[in-house]
């Protein structure tokens, strides 16, 4: 699919018009396309789509900013998460003479993990680690406990302890930017208007678009639901969403106590579908997280559970499938688990973090092969793109205070 956008920056007095012409290149996943230009380290244009719209015109006013160069991000999301990205800086000139194309992908490729960690900066511990991109630049801040840091060199944005630790990162009023989740309020840093929510201790939230709208969705030792309703009352301490099958819907995925259990997004909202998961793991309670492992395009469910480290591979219809040459036993006393391309090969990759030591699975497709950190001490991990390239760095927070990455 082909979105071709006209962005155009009028000079000011009697200067010559100058423009750049964007072209769009979108895989067609998602559900909104998010585009943003800066120049001179200012934002100048940002806009929301419909995923399916088609072609379109953007105009920049250019007023009192005088720019040779234009940086243009655009990124599709699906109820508010980052699918597919790109972005690319282009030179204006006469109308027709400066076009920049950008090919929005699922990943971008990277140079492997680095032998040694990067140090960012020292915050004292307390909470957890997340990546957020409040301004919608396309590069992550990283929020550690309750501030909210620069990764470049460091520097504190905003210091936010009376919001609490917060329990996701999701953009949750679809502005491209993302917002705050915490057990009292969602905080939007942009506009600076939390919206106040009231979650169970201990909640897990994700944000998805089950076939009847994008809205967050709870567990808690109350059941499952979207927030403020219950779908089952069944305790939950895990939860993930995302787009199984490729029909535009979200499934959700829930785990507790009693097992694991799955929804399947439907155009009346999600519907029971526990056939969606292998039988062999049904019963018994598991810590998720979802991601591309093999990197055919479908999203797969990585699974700990029993002390074990589980693929369940999607065939590309939906349904998992256990892949018993993917597991990894012996993983005791788990704090963490996040799945995604850390190496830059495109497969989604795996980090836990294993009493106060990062452990890393590199994905070859169908196994995982662990990966050397080198000093890989860890209280908190998360992946982030630092320097806003498109690729993932993995970002740790030590014991002893220190933010680094490789």
């Amino acid at each position: 699919m082909i979105l071709a956008l006209l962005g155009v920056i009028l000079a000011s007095g009697c200067s010559p018009e100058r423009s750049v012409f964007v072209q769009l290149i979108s895989p067609g996943i998602g559900d909104s396309l998010c585009v943003a230009a800066y120049g001179a380290g200012q934002e100048v244009f940002r806009e929301v789509y419909p995923a399916d719209r088609e072609a379109g015109s953007l105009v920049f006013l250019e007023g009192d900013l005088v720019v040779d160069e234009v940086r243009v991000i655009a990124r599709s999301r699906q109820a508010g998460r980052v699918v597919a990205g790109a972005a690319g800086t282009a030179d204006f000139a006469a109308p027709g003479e400066s076009i920049l194309r950008l090919d929005l992908a699922r990943c971008v490729p990277g140079d492997g993990v680095a032998s040694a960690a990067r140090l960012i900066t020292n915050v004292p511990r307390g909470g957890r680690l997340h990546a957020v991109d409040a301004d919608g630049d396309g590069q992550d801040e990283l929020l550690a406990g309750s501030r909210l840091f620069e990764p470049a060199d460091g520097s504190t944005i905003a210091l936010m302890s009376v919001l609490g630790d917060a329990l996701t990162i999701v953009d949750d009023n679809d502005d491209c930017r993302d917002d705050i989740v915490t057990q009292n309020v969602i905080a939007d840093l942009v506009t600076d208007r939390p919206t106040a929510i009231t979650l169970e201790p201990g909640a897990v939230v994700v944000r998805a678009n089950a076939g009847d709208g994008a809205r967050l969705y709870t567990g808690s030792a109350s059941g499952f639901g979207p927030l403020g309703g219950s779908i089952n009352a069944a305790p939950v301490t895990a939860l993930v969403a995302g787009d199984l099958d490729g029909d535009g819907d979200d499934e959700l995925i829930a785990s507790g106590p009693a097992g694991i259990a799955a929804w399947r997004g439907t155009a009346g909202g999600p519907s029971r579908e526990d056939a969606i998961l292998p039988a062999a793991i049904r019963g018994e309670p598991h810590r998720l997280a979802i991601a591309d492992v093999d990197g055919d395009g479908s999203l797969d469910v990585v699974a700990l559970g029993n002390d074990e480290l589980k693929l369940l591979l999607n065939r590309g219809d939906g349904f998992l499938e256990l892949r018993p040459t993917a597991t990894v036993p012996g993983l005791t006393a788990v704090g963490r688990l996040i799945a995604g391309d850390v190496d830059g090969d495109c497969l989604a990759d795996v980090v836990v973090v294993q009493d106060v030591t990062a452990r890393i699975f590199l994905s070859t497709g169908t196994t995982w092969v662990e990966g050397d950190l080198g000093d890989a001490s860890a209280s908190e991990v998360t992946l982030a793109d630092v320097d806003g390239d498109g690729a993932k760095e993995l970002v740790a927070w030590r014991p002893n205070g220190d933010v680094v990455s490789w």
